[in-house]
């Protein structure tokens, strides 16, 4: 039996300029990002207990926070693709890299907003 192995970013919340129309972009909105990373094997940090030989999640985090920083977007699946592939250059060829984005938008009735997943598993 092989052991299997993920780390989730859970909640990552970030303000970001998303919306179709100019003026939903001009007021930076909290959106919040889910990152699942699947690996083939526990990484090495499971033993050694460094650092080094593991996914560093705030180092993950910051490349997100300084992407988007001055970056605008229209759709919530552009975003979730340009993350994923940020996030996919900062992990291992082999590691499984999921991203799920939830925004809020001003519709009447939807209490718990959208959320687009985009990745290399479900």
């Amino acid at each position: 039996m092989s052991i299997k192995s993920s780390l989730l970013i859970k909640n990552f919340q970030i303000p970001v300029s998303l919306g179709w129309t100019e003026n939903e972009r001009s007021q930076k909105q909290s959106i919040s990002i889910d990152i699942a990373l699947q690996f083939p094997e526990p990484p090495m940090a499971c033993q050694s207990d460094e650092l080094s030989e593991t996914t560093c999640y705030e180092a993950i985090a910051q490349k997100i926070t300084d992407f988007v920083h001055d970056k605008s977007f229209r759709l919530v699946e552009y975003l979730a693709g340009e993350l994923y592939m940020l996030v996919k250059k900062s992990v291992a060829a082999n590691v499984a890299v999921k991203i799920d984005i939830t925004k809020h938008p001003c519709i009447a009735n939807l209490n718990d907003g959208i959320k687009f997943c985009y990745g290399d598993f479900a």
